[in-house]
C-alpha cells in the first residue's frame, strides 16, 4: 500500500500542511522541519502523486544537460555517453555550461522552460535551485555525479568515490607509504570530499599504529595551477612520497613538474590519479589511478530520464557505479633513504603557502592532521 503524506507527518512529528508546503515547495518552512520531512520522505519511501494526476505536456524530444566546463577530458566521453542513448531514442541533446554563474543557470533554465525541454541531467556544477525551478514546472531532473541537499523526489546515478578513494589509499599504503599529500580542485563536491574521507579511512583502518600525514592541499582545475602547485609542494623540504592527486588532470600536471625537477617516478615520488582519463595510459610513466565508469554513469543517467519522461508512474533510483583501481607505473615502494615529514614541517610547508586554499580545504587539511597517529 502506498504511503500517505499523513503518515510522512506523523513520521516526521509536523502537520500535513507543513509536509505538503515541503513537497510542493510554496510557502515558508524552517530548515530544522525541512530537515525531518525529507527524512521522513526517505525512511518511508514516499512518492507524492500530484505530478501525475495533471495531463502531460506533449514532447519535446529535447533534453537539456547543464556541465560545469567543456575542457575537462571526462567531458567528451560524458557527452558521447549521454548522446548515444537520447539520440537512439529520438531525442535532442540541449548542452549548456555555467562555469558556476548563476545568473548564466538562471537564464539557461529561463531558456529551456521557454523553448521546452522534457527533462533534464545535471552534472557537478548545477545549483539546487536550479534542480528546484525545472522540478515546480514538473519536469524530471536526474542529477549525473552530484548530490544536491534538500533536493528531493530526483534520481542520482553516481560513481562509488569513497570505495576507490579506500582502493587506491590501500595501495599506497601497502607499498610503504605513509606521507602522502592529497591534491585536489578547489572546486568542492560530495565527489571531493568522498575521495578525501576514503584515503583517510583506509589510513586509518590500515596502519593506525604505523603513524602516517596526510596534509590536503587544493588548486584550481587547470593544468598551470596544478604544476605551479605540484611544484611548490616538490621543493619543500619536507617533501611527501607518494601524491594522491583526485583528479587526473592534476596528476598529469605532478608528473609534468616532477619530470621538470628531476624527480624519478616512481623511484622519487609515487603518483596516484583519479578518473582514467583517456590520456592517463599513455603517461610516462603510465599513471596509476582509479577508474570512473563514465560511459556507463552517462548511459544510465540517459536511461533513467527517459524511464523518468515515459513513465505514468516512475520510480526514483539511485544507481551506484562501482570504481576501479588500474596499477600502472607510476606508483611503487619509496625508498628507505627518503625524507620523512616532521608534524612541525607540515604545518611550514602547507600554511599560508598557497593564495588559493579555501576555508574548506584548511579544514580537511587540519582535519587530517589531526587525525595523525604519532
Amino acid at each position: 500500500m502506498a504511503v500517505t503524506i499523513k503518515e510522512v507527518a506523523e513520521h516526521a512529528g509536523v502537520s500535513v500542511a507543513t509536509v505538503s508546503r515541503v513537497v510542493n515547495r510554496k510557502g515558508y518552512v524552517s530548515q530544522d522541519l525541512q530537515k525531518r520531512v525529507l527524512a521522513a520522505i526517505d525512511a518511508l519511501n514516499y512518492h507524492p502523486n500530484n505530478q501525475h494526476s495533471q495531463p502531460r505536456p506533449k514532447l519535446t524530444h529535447r533534453v537539456g544537460v547543464l556541465i560545469p566546463c567543456y575542457d575537462h577530458p571526462m567531458c567528451g566521453l560524458l557527452l558521447r555517453a549521454l548522446e548515444s542513448v537520447l539520440t537512439a531514442r529520438g531525442y535532442q541533446m540541449l548542452t549548456v555550461t555555467v562555469h558556476d554563474d548563476e545568473v548564466r543557470e538562471q537564464a539557461v533554465v529561463k531558456g529551456w522552460l521557454e523553448h521546452g525541454i522534457d527533462g533534464a541531467i545535471m552534472v557537478p556544477g548545477a545549483s539546487r535551485e536550479a534542480a528546484h525551478h525545472l522540478m515546480r514546472h514538473g519536469l524530471p531532473v536526474v542529477l549525473l555525479e552530484q548530490d544536491l541537499p534538500g533536493v528531493a523526489f530526483v534520481s542520482r546515478v553516481l560513481s562509488d568515490d569513497q570505495q576507490g578513494a579506500y582502493a587506491g589509499a590501500q595501495h599506497l599504503f601497502e607499498l610503504g607509504h605513509r606521507h602522502v599529500t592529497m591534491l585536489g580542485p578547489n572546486h568542492y563536491s560530495e565527489a571531493i570530499v568522498e575521495r578525501v574521507e576514503g584515503v583517510l579511512t583506509a589510513f586509518h583502518e590500515l596502519g593506525p599504529e604505523a603513524g602516517f600525514n596526510l596534509p590536503y592541499v587544493n588548486c584550481r582545475l587547470d593544468y598551470d595551477h596544478c604544476y605551479a602547485t605540484a611544484r611548490r609542494i616538490l621543493t619543500q623540504a619536507a617533501r611527501p612520497t607518494a601524491i594522491f592527486a583526485l583528479d587526473d588532470v592534476i596528476a598529469v600536471s605532478v608528473l609534468r613538474a616532477a619530470r621538470d625537477l628531476e624527480l624519478r617516478v616512481p623511484e622519487d615520488l609515487s603518483v596516484m590519479g583519479f578518473g582514467d582519463a583517456p590520456m592517463a595510459a599513455y603517461m610516462h610513466p603510465a599513471l596509476t589511478t582509479v577508474a570512473i565508469p563514465v560511459a556507463a554513469l552517462g548511459e544510465s543517467a540517459a536511461h533513467v530520464l527517459l524511464n523518468h519522461i515515459h513513465s505514468s508512474d516512475p520510480q526514483l533510483e539511485q544507481i551506484v557505479h562501482t570504481t576501479q583501481l588500474v596499477v600502472r607505473a607510476s606508483t611503487g615502494a619509496p625508498r628507505c633513504d627518503q625524507r620523512r615529514f616532521e608534524d612541525n614541517a607540515i604545518g611550514n610547508a602547507f600554511e599560508g603557502e598557497f593564495d588559493e586554499t579555501s576555508s574548506r580545504s584548511r579544514t580537511l587539511t587540519d582535519d587530517s592532521r589531526h587525525k595523525n597517529v604519532d
